[in-house]
């Protein structure tokens, strides 16, 4: 008996492979935007005001937002709306709003609204939607 339980302690003296991103029972966050839906239209030099869904079963950490510019556009990834974070008090399930404060560019565009969480074990999800800037 005195060996098996020299066996577990030496099986527990090295790097736990159990801990990490995700813990038995969590899928890590869900991230939903609410509003803006997809093709909305927003005049050039405006916010734009997004609603999301956050959850996670770990509780969520913080949320960041971001607009970028479509892959279509000649320059794909390129910043059309001030990338915000904001941090939460660790709620398993909420949802707000948050406003994009748009950059000093004129291109009518196609742009990606992007929504970021992660939660408190590390996790991270997001969702997109495409918004046209300008007309």
């Amino acid at each position: 008996m005195l060996l098996v339980g020299a066996a577990v302690s030496a099986a527990c003296a090295g790097e736990n492979l159990f801990t990490g991103p995700a813990r038995a029972g969590e899928v890590g966050p869900s991230v939903e935007i609410n509003a803006p839906l997809d093709n909305f239209s927003v005049a050039i030099g405006d916010s734009v005001e997004v609603t999301v869904n956050v959850s996670s079963s770990a509780g969520i950490d913080f949320v960041v937002f971001s607009g970028l510019s479509s892959a279509s556009t000649s320059q794909p990834g390129f910043v059309r709306f001030v990338e915000e974070t904001v941090d939460l008090p660790s709620p398993p399930d909420t949802t707000f709003s948050n406003f994009l404060e748009a950059t000093a560019d004129a291109t009518v565009e196609d742009v990606d609204i992007i929504v970021e969480a992660t939660d408190l074990v590390g996790a991270t999800a997001a969702d997109t939607v495409t918004i046209r800037v300008g007309s």
